[in-house]
């Protein structure tokens, strides 16, 4: 979608300072100042589109990690989960979810782009339940570099 196709679709905001998608990553991210808008036609409610950086402030967007296996829509037990090296990346995390994205389970650090299914995650599956996965990525200071979207699988023991 163009620029001028999303301003179209929201009210008139501030431009007075960068805006960036939400999921940034950069030295000042925490004292970012959220953006309220209203869509115009389609949604009564305010939804949160951006974040306007502080001034002199400058915010790199995350990378995407792109997941391997299991592959989506996988019916099954997936045993092990892989994911392509990122650049920069020393160290990656995985995290389990539920089909309402809650979290329940988030791993060490690890420092190969693959994990077998930990004990921790692997006991909170059920079976024919839905659930996501996803691979957050860090570089040699600690900070997170990128994230993976959310893969979803059918866990069948």
């Amino acid at each position: 979608m163009s620029v001028r196709n999303l301003l179209s679709l929201f009210a008139v905001f501030s431009l007075s300072a960068p805006l960036f998608p939400l999921g940034c990553a950069g030295g000042a991210k925490e004292r970012a100042e959220p953006v309220l808008v209203r869509r115009e036609a389609e949604a009564p409610r305010d939804t949160l589109v951006a974040v306007k950086a502080p001034e002199g402030t400058a915010m790199t967007p995350t990378g995407r990690i792109r997941l391997d296996l299991p592959k989506p829509g996988f019916r099954g037990d997936p045993g092990t989960f892989t994911w392509k090296h990122f650049p920069g990346a020393t160290g990656y995390r995985f995290v389990l979810l539920d089909r309402n994205q809650t979290v329940l389970f988030t791993g060490e650090r690890v420092s190969e782009n693959l994990i077998e299914i930990p004990a921790g995650a692997a006991a909170a599956l059920e079976p024919e339940g839905l659930f996501l996965w996803q691979v957050l990525a860090f570089d040699e200071k600690g900070d997170k570099i990128a994230e993976s979207p959310f893969r979803d699988f059918i866990y069948l023991p």
